[in-house]
């Protein structure tokens, strides 16, 4: 399993849940009023299954296809799947968040992911 080494923002908190094989991390940052969420799965299903009309796929310096999902009004989301695990990363709190956050943001977050 992945899990991020670096964040475009400062860390303040942390938590965790695992439920039979479903994982979720939170690091939550009080300076930008947001968070990170994380969760990791069995990839089930191809990632064309995820798109909306509005949502883009972009690729990771290894060559691993991300869908950004640009529909969500709820939190700045890519999703990826590696070595049969899915990846969910959401920078979240999208009506609160002190700073706009791109999806470059969210790809730097999975690049430095190891």
């Amino acid at each position: 399993m992945l899990v991020p080494v670096n964040f475009p923002f400062e860390i303040t908190d942390f938590d965790g849940y695992l439920d039979d094989d479903y994982l979720l991390l939170n690091y939550r940052s009080e300076p930008i009023n947001g968070m990170v969420k994380i969760s990791v799965s069995p990839a089930e299903r191809q990632l064309n299954f995820f798109k909306a009309n509005r949502d883009e796929f972009y690729t990771l310096n290894d060559g691993t296809e991300v869908l950004y999902r640009m529909s969500d009004p709820l939190e700045y989301g890519i999703i990826f799947q590696k070595d049969g695990l899915q990846y969910n990363i959401g920078i979240g709190n999208k009506k609160y968040l002190k700073k706009k956050f791109t999806v470059h943001h969210l790809l730097q977050i999975a690049e430095l992911m190891n």
